[in-house]
């Protein structure tokens, strides 16, 4: 059995999680195990065709890779598919499963990369290909050190937002690395058939929970200049509770609890919208709004 620490829980795994970073602590906060995974769950109250939930419980089936049964935000159980690999299932595992985990166990989670300065800390949100970790790999080329790539996870002490480190890894398309200048040779992909890469960071990463400072909402519009757009109190809300990770698979208690999370995150912290052009590389000059007209103008 593997021990890992992640987003402050302690996970037992009997699948090794190299990208995770390993933990000393024996008892775990979140149990993973191999077994079987039954067809369909009692009492459901919500489903579609790939997921089923009753109210301590949530069954995913992806398609190739493995059948989930992820419960009471402490338990997950794993049935693979035939021929599968350790690393295709860990893609799933380290997101969608654990992202579930978060959500059950009332903690507010967002889908945004999370970078700190050492005196701030910004996650970044937007829509699949609107370039965050893209965003958040440019910020790290200066000085920032990421705190996690794609699964957001924040606790509230004080009702003060603090952000609880992933794992040293950011998870970068083809096109981003071409933009970055980073050579793919060598890097795992993240699915066997996915251009899609692993990208080690383990020098450029905190492993420290950071009260959140800001939040961007990135984004693509028909311009020829990157900008930063203002919010009023109630778009900021609704952006949150659209960022909120895999929110379909929200139960309706969950829901409620991640009303009020959104509306705190959206009371306590500063948040703008940055629209990029729609073609042009524009990183320098993201790089220019982010750095010297959102975070150092707060």
């Amino acid at each position: 059995m593997y021990y890992y620490h992640v987003f402050g829980l302690t996970i037992s795994s009997p699948i090794a999680c190299p990208e995770l970073i390993a933990s000393n602590h024996q008892k775990a906060d979140v149990e993973v195990e191999l077994g079987s995974v039954p067809k369909q769950l009692t009492d459901i109250i919500a489903s579609d065709e790939i997921w089923q939930q009753n109210a301590d419980q949530l069954r995913l089936e992806i398609e190739n890779v493995a059948t989930f049964l992820i419960e009471q935000g402490r338990k997950v159980t794993i049935s693979p598919k035939r021929n599968v690999t350790d690393n295709d299932i860990r893609l799933f595992l380290l997101g969608s499963a654990l992202g579930i985990i978060q959500h059950q166990r009332g903690r507010l989670t967002l889908h945004a990369s999370a970078l700190t300065n050492g005196k701030d800390t910004i996650l970044i949100c937007g829509n699949s290909g609107a370039g965050k970790s893209t965003t958040a790999n440019i910020l790290i080329k200066n000085g920032f050190k990421l705190l996690s790539d794609d699964l957001a996870v924040i606790d509230f002490k004080n009702d003060q937002p603090w952000l609880m480190p992933a794992y040293p890894q950011s998870k970068l398309w083809q096109d981003a690395t071409d933009k970055l200048s980073i050579e793919t040779q060598g890097l795992k992909r993240v699915l066997s058939n996915l251009d899609k890469f692993a990208y080690p960071l383990h020098q450029h990463f905190s492993n420290t929970p950071t009260k959140v400072t800001h939040v961007l909402i990135l984004g693509k519009a028909d311009i020829t200049e990157p900008k930063l757009v203002k919010l009023p109190t109630v778009s900021k809300i609704d952006l949150m509770k659209r960022h909120t990770y895999r929110k379909r698979l929200l139960s309706n208690t969950q829901k409620q609890t991640n009303i009020q999370q959104c509306a705190k995150l959206a009371s306590t912290l500063n948040i703008a919208a940055l629209h990029r052009p729609l073609e042009s590389n524009s990183l320098e000059s993201v790089l220019d709004l982010i750095t010297n007209k959102f975070i150092n103008r707060n």
